[in-house]
């Protein structure tokens, strides 16, 4: 998974355990879907949920945010999806990346950060899959308002869809130094926040 890699190499190397915390929870019980928790507590720590499409994931974090009470706040917020949704994802995937920015900024958060999805285009399996990436990442950089676009510079593992640990610790930290992509059309003027700065980031709302 996408999500879970990135949460796991980024935000949690070292602090928790792969086989351990990333679990089925009683929150993400759908079709196998699963999320990190804290080990002692049971508690869900971010909606970092792989193996899922685009609508489920936001569903899900409204739920999260639902569970967590008004009194949860967060800085930065940082969204990676749009794989599973395949062929939908210039649409479908599209759409509910903008609803998810839309309802994480209703709240409160402020820094919002989405990580243009991309595939292997030229590889021999799943080339599909990385020309359907393209077409999203490209609608994004065009059309999607309310978030910073980050730049994916992640190296593709061999499937072509996932990254490698050192792919996804750079993506990952890309993030959160705010890395943008460059684009003519971006919908804001936005300033990069350095990685550390005092912010307290969301784990990607993700899927593989």
């Amino acid at each position: 998974s996408n999500a879970a890699a990135l949460v796991f190499w980024g935000k949690y190397r070292g602090k928790l355990s792969w086989r351990r915390d990333y679990v089925s929870h009683k929150l993400f019980a759908t079709g196998g879907t699963k999320t990190y928790v804290d080990p002692k507590t049971g508690e869900v720590l971010d909606p970092a949920i792989g193996a899922a499409q685009t609508g489920y994931i936001l569903r899900k974090t409204q739920l999260f945010f639902k569970e967590k009470g008004e009194d949860y706040k967060l800085s930065v917020a940082i969204i990676h999806m749009g794989y599973n949704d395949r062929e939908r994802g210039p649409t479908v995937g599209f759409n509910n990346i903008q609803k998810t920015v839309d309802f994480l900024k209703s709240k409160g958060v402020s820094d919002v950060r989405v990580v243009l999805p991309k595939a292997d285009i030229n590889h021999r399996k799943h080339g599909d899959v990385g020309k359907w990436m393209k077409q999203l990442s490209d609608r994004l950089s065009k059309e999607l308002s309310g978030a910073k676009l980050i730049a994916n510079n992640g190296k593709f593992a061999g499937d072509g869809y996932h990254f490698t640990s050192r792919g996804y610790i750079t993506i990952y930290n890309d993030a959160l130094a705010g890395v943008q992509f460059s684009s003519p059309s971006e919908k804001e003027d936005t300033t990069a926040a350095g990685a550390g700065a005092g912010l307290k980031p969301l784990g990607p709302v993700a899927a593989a």
